[in-house]
């Protein structure tokens, strides 16, 4: 089964791509559910949770119509929500950044979703992968954690593809460092 465990602010997104099902759960759910699909044909415990997996759709294997088979290509591309805060106050801004308590995205995150979508490339039979910057605040105002992970990307043995949306309020330093290690920005 494909499924996916996302850590999210003390919780979990539980993603099934290819049902194209997501909802949150917390810790004890998705132990819930690991064990469940590790003993396939085990008797339900938690019948209300049951009757909401039931519902969703969640048991059932992911196939496309008219196929006998579940589609098997794994996405390839990231796009990276660096940080929700912003050196600007653009009043046509969708994302208001800066309204909001300040979160940057850990690098722990940003490594284990390259790695996926690396060895998804790789399982796909792709030569490349795809890594974009982007989000509700400026992504340059995390500059760690976008520079490890422009680092890991390219470290990896497939080639990636990087690029950045940005407003481009950038130090001289940041600036060359961006015209030198990413692929295109807008």
């Amino acid at each position: 089964m494909d499924v996916h465990f996302i850590p999210l602010s003390g919780r979990y997104l539980i993603y099934r791509p290819l049902k194209r099902l997501a909802f949150v759960g917390n810790r004890a759910l998705v132990d819930y559910l690991q064990e469940r699909a590790a003993v396939p044909g085990t008797s339900p415990g938690q019948p209300d949770i049951e009757m909401f997996l039931d519902r969703t759709g969640y048991w059932e294997p992911a196939v496309l119509p008219g196929e006998d088979k579940a589609l098997t290509l794994r996405p390839s591309m990231a796009v990276l929500l660096m940080t929700n805060r912003c050196n600007l106050a653009c009043t046509y801004c969708y994302a208001a950044a800066g309204s909001r308590p300040p979160m940057d995205m850990p690098w722990p995150i940003a490594r284990k979703v390259i790695d996926t979508v690396a060895d998804n490339a790789r399982i796909n039979g792709d030569a490349r992968f795809s890594l974009s910057f982007h989000g509700g605040g400026e992504p340059t105002l995390n500059w760690s954690v976008l520079t490890a992970a422009v680092e890991h990307a390219r470290s990896k043995s497939q080639a990636c593809e990087v690029s950045l949306a940005s407003n481009g309020v950038w130090s001289p330093t940041r600036r060359d460092y961006i015209c030198k290690n990413i692929d295109s920005v807008t």
